[in-house]
């Protein structure tokens, strides 16, 4: 497997550093990073620079999450547009967040549906997987094992993006569903989280139990991540795992200390 971090990550890190961007992802490529997780909306203003800028610092786009309002409607231009952008930067991978559910429109899920068909198919023509994670929050559709196989079972092309920290949110065995959608995983995000802080002053997120959830440095928190890559490298998968550890006020401390633990142990 191949290891990535968040380019949101190693913005914090040279913003709150005060450092320079290209320097900082240097040394981010030093620490045995080889990809990064990229935002739709860091590369969609210039596609081939922003792959030139990578390209520059030994990088490559480990995965692109996508943003999306298909609750509200579906626009299969719009669509097209954010596919070949992501081609253009040399993407490969598409994490989409279709949305999130809200009262005011009733036909979200069938939105929804019909935006990630439009989505797999644009995609499939340029070679993008396109995949769904356990995204942590109580209006998302895709937030539990249910969710996740809801959209599965309608939109088979999707892929599982495995986060590790997420169906804690959930108060989900992600060991259990991991099983379960194992063959089915193109991509994972590696975030381990504990329930007491790494330093004076760390803001938590609750789960739906209110449990209080810390950003933590990969491997040292409560997650069973070194289980999970073994029953994902099992399931056939060998590609980027990206450390994720958003809200922390030191990045590249957390960064430093997550390309350790992977280093050591993949």
């Amino acid at each position: 497997m191949k290891k990535a971090v968040f380019l949101a990550h190693v913005k914090d890190a040279a913003r709150q550093r005060g450092g320079d961007l290209k320097e900082y992802l240097r040394m981010t490529k030093e620490l045995g990073y080889d990809g990064l997780e990229c935002d739709y909306t860091d590369l969609e203003q210039d596609p081939r620079g922003f792959a030139e800028m990578l390209a520059e610092a030994e990088l490559q786009i480990a995965s692109v999450p996508c943003w999306f309002s298909f609750e509200k409607g579906v626009n299969p231009e719009q669509i097209g547009a954010v596919v070949k952008n992501v081609a253009a930067a040399g993407g490969k991978k598409i994490l989409a967040i279709p949305g999130f559910l809200d009262e005011q429109y009733p036909d979200a899920l069938n939105n929804m549906t019909e935006g990630l068909k439009i989505l797999c198919r644009e995609a499939a023509e340029f070679g993008i997987q396109v995949s769904l994670e356990d995204f942590d929050n109580i209006k998302s559709p895709c937030a539990t094992a249910e969710g996740l196989a809801w959209f599965f079972e309608r939109v088979p092309e999707l892929g599982f993006n495995l986060d590790t920290g997420n169906f804690l949110y959930a108060e989900q065995d992600v060991l259990e569903i991991t099983k379960a959608f194992a063959d089915r995983i193109t991509h994972i995000h590696l975030k381990d989280r504990r329930e007491t802080p790494v330093y004076d002053g760390q803001q938590p997120q609750y789960s739906i139990k209110g449990r209080p959830m810390y950003s933590c440095p990969v491997g040292q928190g409560d997650i069973p991540i070194r289980e999970l890559l073994v029953m994902a490298e099992k399931a056939g998968y060998n590609g980027f795992c990206s450390a994720e550890h958003y809200a922390v006020e030191d990045q590249w401390d957390f960064m430093v200390k997550s390309a350790r633990w992977l280093n050591e142990h993949m």
